[in-house]
């Protein structure tokens, strides 16, 4: 079955802090159906359609009191609509579709703060 194609371009690439590995961008869209994303999130440049095209994933950053961390966000084109997954703790290295099932990697992280005394 074909879906809408939907094309998405990172711009506007920056360090996500400086000195970090991590970008954070602005995504623009190319398609007869544009979807309409939150504006206060934070994107990382990943994605990944997925091998039927139906669905389209991205990573939006979710750092809460300087712990990094992400949301995926997923496009279904069949549908027009949105989801999110819960706020995943560490940093996405990577995203990609095995067949139905999207895969990621994490890096995890550990706060300083975090640490309790023994």
């Amino acid at each position: 079955m074909a879906y809408s194609k939907l094309e998405v371009n990172f711009s506007s690439i920056r360090e996500i802090r400086m000195g970090s590995p991590y970008n954070v961008c602005t995504l623009n869209f190319k398609g007869k159906w544009q979807p309409i994303l939150p504006s206060d999130y934070e994107w990382q440049d990943l994605s990944a359609q997925s091998p039927n095209k139906r669905y389209l994933a991205l990573i939006a950053w979710a750092i809460e009191n300087n712990s990094p961390g992400f949301h995926i966000v997923v496009i279904d084109l069949k549908h027009k609509s949105i989801q999110r997954s819960p706020r995943i703790v560490g940093i996405c290295m990577g995203i990609a579709w095995w067949g139905d099932i999207l895969h990621y990697e994490v890096s995890k992280v550990l706060n300083l703060a975090e640490l309790i005394e023994i």
